[in-house]
């Protein structure tokens, strides 16, 4: 929930998690806060967790502080919503689905009244002409 929670969640977590700075000077921040610009108020009570070569990977991806928080947000954005691929896709399907449906609609549609929309203008054009051939007559 922590980070839906907040406009631009996962670059939010990530800023938090790697934003720790030294306070400005002038600047006093209490016993037992830390300073991150990206927390509201700027003073934080967790101290920075994520330090260079804490972790080792399998893959030899190196183990820096932006690396650990990036797999930290990814990580926590699927506990949120671990359904969140699967109902995209089923999204793409139904769009797929109904794209197709609306395609034979307008093949059906065109198909059907075609014959209708001829006589139509067949008798405009057939009351057209007798109108000028009375006109014709008329004269």
């Amino acid at each position: 929930m922590f980070s839906q929670g907040r406009h631009n969640d996962q670059n939010y977590v990530f800023a938090l998690l790697t934003g720790y700075r030294d306070p400005l000077t002038g600047v006093s921040i209490r016993g037992g806060l830390y300073n991150n610009p990206y927390f509201l108020g700027g003073a934080i009570a967790m101290p920075k967790m994520l330090n260079d070569g804490v972790v080792e990977y399998e893959d030899g991806t190196p183990t820096t502080e932006s690396q650990m928080a990036k797999d930290v947000t990814e990580f926590i954005s699927w506990a949120i919503e671990p359904e969140m691929e699967e109902r995209k896709l089923m999204g793409f399907k139904w769009i797929l689905l109904l794209s197709l449906a609306l395609l034979q609609v307008v093949y059906y549609r065109r198909l059907r009244w075609s014959v209708c929309c001829k006589l139509v203008k067949l008798t405009a054009v057939i009351s057209w002409k007798l109108e000028a051939v009375e006109l014709v007559f008329v004269e």
